[in-house]
């Protein structure tokens, strides 16, 4: 899909981080945007920027974790823009904390935005995409996919799926005229490390936000990819860290795995299970 302007972009979770910046890139490049998230005013504010490039924009309040909201957005953006080139299945959450101080309604949680709602982007939006026999998606994992991470157990295990999901996909429709592409971003200044929900300690959490890119170098890899029906794009030092660790022999790995859980469990809150 080397040809944007014109055609149209769906993007999740893009009220702000790696979704706004991907949206500002993609009708920069002629897309029209259909911004998906459940910020509505964050989304409003950003649709009178591109809207300002003469870009078609239209917001829709969507829970990624509800497939029936995700059948919705797909039916909305053809009655209100006529067509869908691109899915973006961009939304995400973090909990921080040990596996066993956590109930399971935030596990659950964390499993149906991050991955559920990828896999239900990717059937829905697929098939549409199957039927014209031209169509892209892109899924974002994370850094955090290539390494186990205690303390952030339940966010590593969506992505590590999303992952090896995203890779099947690609596989499968590539006779189908869909492309597919993973990205994997390191430390990218986003809400989604904001709030108390989050279960990092407000100190940690500055610390993070300081030190993390900013999303438009990611964005402009996302689009660059999407035009060339790239496999796999990667922004950041953790992506290549993290890659380094998973490449150690299981002797050397085992301990760092260990050290990792004495040093994070203690920063993070206690919680009981309910």
């Amino acid at each position: 899909m080397k040809q944007l302007s014109g055609k149209v972009a769906v993007i999740t979770g893009a009220a702000g981080g790696i979704g706004s910046a991907l949206a500002m890139e993609l009708a920069n490049a002629g897309m029209d945007i259909v911004l998906a998230d459940i910020d509505v005013q964050s989304m409003e504010d950003l649709a009178e920027k591109i809207t300002s490039l003469n870009q078609r924009c239209i917001c829709f309040e969507t829970n990624v974790s509800e497939f029936r909201h995700i059948q919705r957005l797909l039916d909305h953006t053809l009655a209100s823009l006529g067509d869908c080139h691109l899915l973006i299945n961009n939304a995400g959450i973090i909990r921080a904390a040990g596996l066993f101080s956590v109930d399971f309604q935030r596990w659950q949680q964390v499993i149906d935005v991050n991955l559920n709602g990828v896999l239900y982007g990717s059937r829905v939006f697929g098939e549409y995409f199957i039927s014209k026999k031209e169509g892209h998606i892109v899924n974002v994992s994370s850094a955090a996919a290539l390494f186990p991470m205690p303390g952030m157990t339940m966010y590593t295990t969506s992505k590590i799926a999303v992952e090896s999901f995203t890779m099947q996909l690609r596989w499968e429709l590539h006779q189908k005229g869909v492309g597919v592409t993973l990205a994997r971003p390191g430390t990218t200044k986003s809400k989604i490390y904001e709030g108390p929900q989050v279960g990092l300690p407000r100190a940690q959490a500055n610390r993070v936000t300081q030190m993390a890119l900013r999303p438009e170098g990611l964005a402009r890899k996302i689009r660059r990819a999407v035009q060339h029906n790239r496999a796999r794009v990667s922004s950041g030092a953790e992506v290549y860290l993290f890659g380094l660790l998973r490449l150690l022999p299981m002797w050397l790995k085992d301990p760092i795995g260990k050290l990792i859980a004495r040093t994070t469990l203690k920063m993070l809150p206690q919680k009981q299970i309910d």
